[in-house]
C-alpha cells in the first residue's frame, strides 16, 4: 500500500523595518515641568501678556525706541533701577499711573522731549513758578514792587515823573492793577507804561478803589479803551506824572493777576 505524505506549507508574512524598531503611536504628547525646572522659551514677534508680570533682577533696559502704551486704569510699579535710552515713547492713557518706589535711580538719556500742560513761561523761555495756588484753582498772581514804602518817601518835582528803570516781565499777567500811595495826585496822573520801540505807551487807568486823608491811596486797573478787556503786555510798569505841585510817593505796587 502506497502512502502519500501530504506536506502543507504555510507562508507567514513578517514586516521588516529599516531601523529594526516599530513606529511610535500617533498620540498627543504632554510635557510638564515644575516651577523649579521651567522650559526655556524665546518670544517671537508681538507677545501679549494678560495678568501680572513680575520682572526680577537688578535692572530693566528699554532700547531701540519702543512704544509702550498703558490702557486706562493701568498701574506700573517700578523698583530697582530703570535705564531708558534712545528716546522711547511712553503713552499713558487717562487714569493710568506710574508708581516709583524705594527711591530708585532713574536715568534718561538721549534728551527726550517733555511737555507739561498748562505751564507758563516768561519772555526768556524760563518756567514761571511765582504766585500762589488757591485750592487747585488758577494761581492768584504776584505783586511787583515798583517803590517800596520801607525805602522812604520819593519826591516827584512839579512837571516831573517817577518811573522805576527796571521794567518787569509781565508776560504771564492776565490783568494789571496799580496800588498807589502818594499826596495830592489824581487817577489821571497814574499811567500804565509799556515800552514800545522808541515811543513808549502811557495808558490811562480806571479807578476802582480810593481812600483819602492827607494823601491819596488808589487802586487803578487798566482796560482796553471802551471795553472791559484787561490790557496785557510782555513787559510793563507804572509811571506817576506830576502835572503841577510836588508829589510825595510813599508806595507803588503793580499787581499781576494770573
Amino acid at each position: 500500500m502506497r502512502r502519500h505524505l501530504l506536506v502543507s506549507a504555510m507562508l507567514v508574512s513578517v514586516p521588516v523595518f529599516a531601523d529594526g524598531m516599530p513606529p511610535l503611536p500617533n498620540v498627543p504628547v504632554n510635557v510638564t515641568n515644575t516651577k523649579a525646572n521651567p522650559v526655556p522659551t524665546a518670544a517671537q514677534g508681538v507677545t501679549q501678556v494678560s495678568g501680572a508680570v513680575d520682572v526680577t533682577g537688578s535692572s530693566v533696559v528699554v532700547s531701540n525706541q519702543p512704544t509702550v502704551n498703558l490702557a486706562p486704569g493701568s498701574t506700573v510699579a517700578v523698583s530697582g533701577s530703570v535705564n531708558v535710552a534712545n528716546q522711547p515713547t511712553v503713552g499713558l492713557a487717562t487714569g493710568s499711573s506710574v508708581a516709583v518706589s524705594s527711591l530708585p535711580a532713574v536715568q534718561i538719556s538721549g534728551m527726550p522731549a517733555v511737555q507739561v500742560a498748562g505751564a507758563q513761561f516768561d519772555s526768556n523761555g524760563n518756567l514761571k513758578v511765582t504766585g500762589s495756588n488757591n485750592g487747585g484753582a488758577v494761581p492768584a498772581g504776584r505783586s511787583i514792587t515798583l517803590w517800596d514804602p520801607n525805602s522812604g518817601t520819593y519826591r516827584i518835582p512839579g512837571g516831573g515823573k517817577f518811573l522805576n528803570p527796571d521794567i518787569p516781565d509781565t508776560s504771564d499777567c492776565r490783568s494789571l492793577t496799580a496800588f498807589v500811595d502818594l499826596t495830592l495826585a489824581t487817577a489821571d496822573d497814574i499811567r500804565l507804561y509799556i515800552p514800545f520801540g522808541f515811543v513808549p505807551l502811557e495808558i490811562k487807568g480806571t479807578l476802582i478803589g480810593f481812600y483819602s486823608t492827607y494823601r491819596e491811596v488808589m487802586a487803578i486797573t487798566f482796560f482796553v479803551p471802551g471795553t472791559s478787556v484787561p490790557i496785557t503786555a510782555p513787559s510793563a510798569s507804572v509811571v506817576v506824572n506830576s502835572a503841577g505841585a510836588e508829589y510825595a510817593l510813599f508806595g507803588l505796587t503793580l499787581f499781576c493777576s494770573r
